[in-house]
């Protein structure tokens, strides 16, 4: 009968069922529907009808009902499917403790069918419900010799790193491993997400436990959740930088080796592919930029795999556990670190349901059959590119050619305020937490004087209409009008991903290309597992169609601008590939090209760029002689400008503005002093003890006082813990808060200002406020800002004391009150910011071509060429 109803038309078959449903239900009650669905042939079973019907159960005769429908239809003959349609995509799904009492029956309805059992098991794992799931595998093993386990299901019990699941059953079936043995400080890696009722499970006896997720470079888990979960725990998440970052010298490192490696893997790909100079004349002027992005692509993988491989070697963990995915990647990095596989410390599970479970257990062995060893290690994919064979490709494959012409098809375009008589420039910019916004505000303001297009090379329209609405409202920016007649026009020009047929195209030549520097760096590398997987990782799947994608980002780039008649192109940011890549068009289409920065860059982070644009804007002479000196660029091509993230309002009132920020923080407008700690992601030992020293310090005052402390977005909840901890620690809860709001509204609301290296010092200089750097002995910062603003440098409490005490006491007058800096700077204070830029733009224009520089002129280098310092460490 399902058979015939299936040739019925959908749109009549689902009448038809849910008619009969609603009639029997009606008039029989809800169980004769739910009767007719579990037992009559007379109906298709499909997910649509089974929701549909639950969600009518439980809204018309209450929950007790649509648990009975999931009872009754899953104890009679389910697909391996409807498990999860039931359990896990109701609107209003089964309770934990329902759902406990039907386990046995639900046991009994999987009849030792491998599927239906791996079906229940999926669905169970999707819920968390670890327990129930443990509770299901006694049920099904209980009498029986050789019960039906499936593998997909094995894959959840813990067994020795690089060993099968024979390592963890007993003899009669049953998990010998079913939970993991008490420890004192458990190390849990994570790839991919679980449930927190899984990771309480995977906590089960540890007292200390520390989170990492395979390839977060923030550490957002969802620490509260997990926490509620195992409220006797002492829990800390961390990150791939929360071992490594930015200014350690293994950092660097890992950049020299990316960079290494891009440039020597870029030049083979062009060496297997010469007919892009054909396709594409004039690239040679882009292979900078086009290698920059091969850096980055490879850098932040190797960045993620040392967080993790320097976590699992870390001797104060006397457990860990990694739970994998179907990503290849960790397992890759577990082979490849030595002595991993054979650490009694350490074992291995897969709790997230699907095709990484089935994968999972081949994987396992194949792990324990290539561990690293001191000698170093080689992944496989090394020994397989040095098969291929392929001549280079000196006429583009048709199905490459097809790609280009899809990538250059120009983009959506909605058409700004374009004037007669103007200048039409493009703003390239990208969606980013830290650029998209600044980038439309950029946009706005010279919108008012010349034709601007914001050309957005990765992320979603939607985000540049929400910044736009954002602008519009934009204190700053208050003669924007929210109409056509005013905005700047938008189009999203970003190369597709290669479909298969062109990746493969290449393929073959292009692996053909890679052996020789493979081979070098392989042998270089061969005994950083970070590295050497990193490489492996990239080389195998992403960098072939990474490459394609960038040159169809060039040839769609070179499509745009001669589209357009633009007569100068300003980049913000310029440090992604897919910007500069337009800059580096443009030099080659004779458009004059600015750089403009919204944050203040220094060369101590290596991974900053180097400026290959024609000019670049930034926000104070002090910057303008650090580009001069690291990044590239002559002092007499860069102008100080401001800068829109740190801007003070029109008609700014410094009291007024503490006034109301104080009242949209919900601040108490008393006589308390409020002292702001915007937070820089450091080594937590330094955070921890700078803030406890704050705390010392304000302690000491003799006046009312609240001290509140932001923290950094890369900092996660683990860091607010820390800070919070560090209040209980000292009894300072009635003068000390960590809270999140606007960064500006706390700025504005206090009377002092103290912080590491945070661009906020700048800002609240800006907003009239008192600043003070705050350090420890013998410890520098990658940005002087004392120096760059003459305030203190507060590193001891007596010496934070005292700078309170002379803020609160003499205002502006006191050292923290930046007046040299003021005074050397007044385009920070009188709002000129953007008649400023305009300026810069107007003067870019003007000089036109006789203002592009030369190949020659430009850096040698496509990243900054500071010498590396170590900071913080």
């Amino acid at each position: 009968m399902n058979r015939i109803l299936a040739y019925l038309p959908n749109n009549l078959e689902a009448r038809y069922s849910r008619a009969m449903m609603s009639l029997l239900a009606g008039a029989l009650g809800p169980r004769a529907a739910i009767g007719w669905m579990t037992h009559f042939p007379l109906r298709r079973r499909t997910r649509a009808r089974l929701l549909w019907l639950h969600k009518r159960l439980v809204t018309r005769y209450g929950q007790d009902i649509g648990d009975s429908l999931v009872q009754s239809y899953l104890c009679a003959k389910p697909r391996p499917k409807d498990y999860r349609i039931l359990l896990c995509e109701t609107d209003d799904p089964t309770s934990s403790a329902r759902l406990r009492e039907m386990v046995p029956q639900l046991a009994d309805s999987t009849r030792g069918d491998p599927a239906r059992i791996a079906g229940l098991a999926v669905a169970l794992l999707e819920r968390g419900e670890a327990d129930l799931l443990e509770a299901l595998l006694a049920l099904i093993t209980k009498g029986s010799n050789q019960p039906v386990i499936p593998s997909a299901v094995k894959a959840i019990f813990l067994r020795p790193l690089g060993q099968g699941a024979d390592a963890s059953v007993a003899p009669n079936g049953a998990h010998a491993l079913s939970r993991p043995a008490p420890c004192r400080n458990r190390l849990l890696v994570i790839d991919g997400e679980l449930h927190p009722k899984v990771m309480s499970r995977l906590a089960a006896g540890a007292k200390r436990l520390t989170i990492i997720r395979y390839g977060d470079l923030y550490g957002h888990a969802d620490l509260a959740a997990v926490q509620a979960e195992l409220p006797g725990i002492d829990i800390t998440i961390e990150h791939a930088r929360s071992r490594v970052d930015r200014f350690h010298r293994r950092y660097h490192r890992l950049h020299e080796a990316s960079h290494k490696a891009a440039a020597a893997l870029s030049n083979a790909f062009f060496e297997a592919n010469p007919w892009i100079e054909t396709e594409i004349p004039e690239f040679d002027g882009a292979k900078a930029d086009f290698t920059l992005g091969v850096a980055d692509f490879i850098f932040f993988k190797m960045l993620r795999m040392e967080g993790v491989a320097q976590a699992l070697q870390e001797p104060t963990f006397d457990s860990v556990i990694v739970s994998f995915s179907e990503n290849r990647e960790l397992y890759g990095l577990c082979a490849a670190v030595p002595n991993l596989v054979g650490d009694p410390r350490i074992e291995a599970c897969c709790w997230q349901p699907g095709s990484a479970q089935i994968k999972f257990e081949a994987r396992q062995v194949d792990m324990g059959a290539r561990r690293g060893t001191a000698g170093g290690y080689l992944p496989r994919i090394f020994e397989d590119i040095r098969e291929f064979s392929e001549t280079p490709l000196s006429v583009a494959p048709e199905a490459v050619r097809a790609y280009l012409r899809k990538a250059t098809k120009l983009p959506r375009y909605r058409r700004g305020s374009h004037q007669r008589g103007r200048r039409n420039i493009a703003l390239i910019s990208n969606e980013t937490r830290a650029y998209g916004y600044n980038a439309v505000q950029i946009a706005s303001a010279l919108q008012t004087h010349f034709n601007v297009d914001v050309v957005w090379t990765q992320g979603r329209e939607r985000s540049f209409h929400e910044s736009i609405s954002r602008a519009a409202d934009d204190p700053v920016l208050s003669s924007l009008k929210q109409n056509d007649a005013s905005l700047p026009g938008f189009m999203r020009a970003v190369s597709p991903v290669p479909d298969a047929r062109a990746s493969t195209a290449v393929r073959a030549s292009t692996f053909t290309a890679f052996a020789a520097p493979i081979s070098n760096l392989a042998s270089e590398w061969k005994r950083d597992p970070a590295v050497i997987n990193a490489l492996a990782c990239v080389v195998r799947d992403g960098l072939v169609d990474f490459m394609l994608r960038q040159v169809g980002q060039i040839a769609l780039a070179k499509r745009l601008l001669e589209s357009y008649e633009y007569d100068a192109i300003a980049i913000s940011p310029i440090r992604t590939s897919t910007n500069a890549i337009v800059g580096a068009v443009a030099r080659m289409s004779g458009i004059p090209s600015l750089t403009i920065e919204t944050h203040c860059l220094n060369a101590a982070y290596c991974r900053y760029t180097s400026i290959r644009t024609d000019y670049a804007a930034v926000y104070s002479d002090h910057f303008v002689q650090e580009y001069d000196r690291h990044f590239g660029i002559p002092a007499e091509r860069v102008r100080s400008f401001g800068s829109p993230r740190i801007l003070r309002p029109h008609y700014y009132n410094s009291e007024e503005a503490r006034l109301h920020a104080r009242e949209r923080l919900g601040l108490e407008l008393g006589a308390d002093r409020i002292i702001a700690v915007p937070t820089q992601p450091m080594p937590p030992a330094l955070s921890m003890a700078l803030w406890r020293m704050i705390i010392q310090a304000a302690k000491g005052l003799m006046q009312p006082v609240k001290v509140l402390l932001k923290t950094h977005p890369e900092e996660g909840q683990g860091h607010i813990e820390r800070y919070r901890h560090i209040i209980d620690d000292e009894a300072a809860g009635d003068i000390c808060s960590v809270i999140d709001p606007d960064i500006k509204n706390l700025l504005m609301a206090s009377d002092l200002v103290l912080t590491a290296y945070s661009v906020t010092a700048l800002e609240a200089v800006v907003l009239e406020r008192n600043v003070a750097i705050v350090g420890q002995p013998g410890v520098s910062y990658p940005a002087a800002y004392d120096e760059i603003l003459g305030v203190p440098l507060c590193c001891t409490p007596a010496e934070t004391l005292a700078a309170m005490e002379e803020a609160f006491a003499l205002g502006p007058k006191a050292s923290s009150g930046a007046g040299a800096f003021k005074a050397k700077n007044p385009h920070l204070f009188d709002n000129s910011t953007y008649s400023r830029l305009r300026e810069i733009v107007d003067e870019i224009i003007h000089k036109g071509t006789l203002g592009i520089r030369t190949q020659s002129e430009l850096p040698r280098e496509i990243f900054v060429t500071a010498p590396f310092q170590e900071y913080m460490v």
